[in-house]
């Protein structure tokens, strides 16, 4: 379990490290053009991202078999290989990805609410990416050439996130689960456990573009993992100090 938590932490750091890379680059292509461009493009993108990681952990609340999580993050894996936005030619029309989510979501047995979510997330896909046809010409964008060399970057962000996302939100719901189960008393990391968890968490809080762009949740999900996990360090370390002091005496 220990293992496997620490791993979780590594792999959100490593995930969050890619999205902000992405980020950066694509709002360093519209810097080149123009910083109002910057605005509206980062504004969109950083809700859409946030949304898209987001998902599986909020709906995680209307779950209780830890299986249904798995089923959550592979109906967001359906979502966004249905959409396929970084394909020009590649969107499949709303309403038939629509009927397959929510298909997908009664075959995982999963809540009605949960079909009603990724029925909203895979809308909000397709509008996004029409916003930013729309925004990627004139009077913003007034060179065909330049629009297009800002739609293959962003069809390119999306693409190099996707993956990214979905395993940061896996983590993010394993990392939960685990925590909980740490609180529950159900198992116990060993100090240098949770000195390496410290350690990856803390880098991980260092991204704050990356924070800023997942949802709220998974935010405070890393914030309070971090703090319990340093609360926990320092109490065995106090203990142990005690320990030997009275050992000396």
């Amino acid at each position: 379990m220990e293992a496997g938590l620490i791993r979780s932490a590594e792999m959100l750091l490593r995930s969050g490290s890619v999205v902000e890379a992405e980020l950066t680059a694509t709002l360093a292509k519209c810097d080149g053009i123009g910083h109002h461009l910057t605005f509206v493009v980062a504004d969109t993108l950083t809700k859409l991202v946030r949304d898209i990681a987001g998902t599986p952990l909020v709906l995680a609340n209307y779950v209780t078999d830890p299986r249904a999580m798995i089923c959550l993050i592979s109906v967001l894996h359906a979502v966004l290989r249905f959409t396929q936005p970084e394909k020009s030619a590649g969107f499949l029309p709303p309403d038939r990805v629509i009927k397959r989510v929510r298909l997908m979501c009664r075959q995982h047995h999963l809540p009605d609410r949960c079909g009603d979510v990724f029925a909203f997330l895979v809308a909000e896909i397709f509008e996004v990416f029409r916003e930013l046809d729309r925004v990627l010409a004139p009077p913003l964008v007034r060179k065909p050439a330049n629009a297009e060399i800002l739609r293959r970057r962003i069809r390119h962000f999306f693409r190099a996130v996707c993956p990214e996302l979905l395993t940061y939100a896996f983590n993010s719901l394993k990392l939960s689960v685990c925590m909980k189960a740490m609180l529950g008393g159900c198992f116990r990391m060993s100090p240098k456990g949770k000195e390496r968890f410290y350690a990856v968490l803390k880098q991980a809080k260092r991204h704050a573009r990356t924070l800023a762009a997942v949802n709220d949740a998974h935010r405070e999900n890393t914030l309070l993992a971090a703090a319990l996990s340093k609360r926990e360090a320092r109490g065995e370390a106090r203990g142990e100090a005690a320990e030997a002091a009275t050992q000396e005496a």
